[in-house]
């Protein structure tokens, strides 16, 4: 596993698996996670526990840029704080 993808839930897994190139499915993995709290812990763990990269995909709820860029910032800061080795 050279990689993993962690989102919100079963529809998000299955569409990212139906857009993912099939050279890449044996190589990454995609968790759903079950809602944005589960992603934050469940991405934290891969990366302490597997150290390998994490691509985290959730839904904003918002269209508002700032509001965007506060999650996105919450989100990378509490995963980064355990990914020294990654």
């Amino acid at each position: 596993m050279i990689a993993y993808i962690i989102c919100e839930g079963l529809d998000n897994t299955q569409l990212i698996e139906a857009v993912l190139p099939k050279q890449l499915r044996t190589e990454v993995k995609v968790v759903p996670a079950g809602g944005i709290s589960s992603v934050k812990s469940l991405a934290r763990s891969i990366v302490v526990r597997r150290q390998v990269p994490v691509v985290i995909l959730v839904d904003a709820n918002s269209t508002v840029s700032e509001i965007v860029q506060m999650q996105t910032s919450s989100i990378t800061e509490i995963v980064e704080s355990v990914s020294v080795n990654t």
